[in-house]
């Protein structure tokens, strides 16, 4: 299955690359050469129900004694995923706001590293 690339407008773009992408590492589009990334645009719902509804699907495994409502949620979790992997579009990446993410994604790398190495020093 071939994914449209924002660039060109061709279904270019592997599976495999979408599934891959980000805006630090983006899929590269074998027509144009264009940059491109999946688009992981969520819904207000779906932010409420991780952040409620997985603790409230964890306390009523624990109160049914059942692992059904967490396989359940899990498999509605696995179909909902796909369905955006599969209908959710690729959109064109800024390869400048990239480089921005990848300077400081280093830096919060850094700062970890010297904190990690300074603290083993001081001991």
């Amino acid at each position: 299955m071939k994914h449209t690339c924002p660039h060109c407008g061709k279904q270019s773009i592997s599976s495999w690359a979408k599934f891959n992408s980000s805006s630090l590492h983006p899929a590269i589009c074998p027509s144009c050469q264009g940059h491109a990334k999946q688009h992981w645009a969520s819904h207000p719902l779906e932010d409420i129900f991780y952040v409620i509804g997985m603790p409230g699907i964890l306390l009523w495994s624990f109160l049914v004694e059942s692992w059904w409502p967490i396989i359940i949620t899990v498999l509605f979790l696995t179909v909902i995923s796909t369905l955006k992997f599969r209908y959710v579009p690729m959109v064109a990446v800024d390869l400048s706001l990239a480089k921005k993410q990848h300077w400081f994604a280093f830096g919060c790398l850094l700062v970890v590293f010297i904190w990690v190495v300074s603290d083993a020093i001081g001991k």
